[in-house]
């Protein structure tokens, strides 16, 4: 039976993979259009082939899934030829096999999901005096702190109303 098992589960791990990736193909073409345009806009007479980005990603997906999920298939699936449920099979086959499936879309939706920008519900805004929404406000406790750059929080001396000591004086010399 380990011949047909063998059999069995390439076949599942190159159909599944494709399956998914139909299910995706719509929306992530879609998208892989917009990403590739905004990364590089075609130059003039060359508009053609300004439309191989996306066919190209879709098609390194598409290997990656499949290859993904047959070297996980072939890795740790049944090997030892003993004799195997069906139950058993299929259940390991089908983790192998999604697993295979989910690093392979992970690997190009985190660079996409990646330059997706925040939208203002993620990041709470608070009104500023000026009436604009500003960052959020720091808590009582560091309200007197800033950050300079390349040092750590000091205490601020503009919050305490003394005017700040030029680059490479100290604020103890008198003037």
């Amino acid at each position: 039976m380990s011949e047909l098992t063998l059999l069995l589960s390439l076949l599942i791990a190159a159909i599944v993979p494709r399956l998914a990736l139909r299910y995706l193909q719509p929306i992530l073409m879609q998208v892989l259009h917009r990403l590739c345009e905004v990364t590089s806009p075609p130059l003039p007479g060359q508009e053609k082939e300004a439309n191989s980005g996306p066919e190209f990603w879709w098609r390194v997906l598409n290997v990656l899934a499949i290859s993904g999920s047959m070297l996980l298939v072939l890795t740790f699936g049944y090997s030892d030829g003993s004799m195997v449920t069906l139950n058993d099979f299929l259940r390991r086959t089908l983790w192998l096999v999604t697993l295979g499936v989910f690093l392979s879309v992970s690997m190009v939706a985190f660079p996409i999901w990646s330059r997706i920008a925040p939208t203002p519900a993620a990041s709470p805004r608070f009104p500023s005096r000026e009436g604009h929404a500003g960052p959020a406000p720091l808590p009582a406790a560091h309200a007197g702190l800033q950050h300079h750059a390349g040092s750590a929080l000091r205490p601020s001396t503009a919050a305490a109303g003394v005017p700040a000591a030029a680059p490479g004086s100290s604020q103890g010399e008198a003037s």
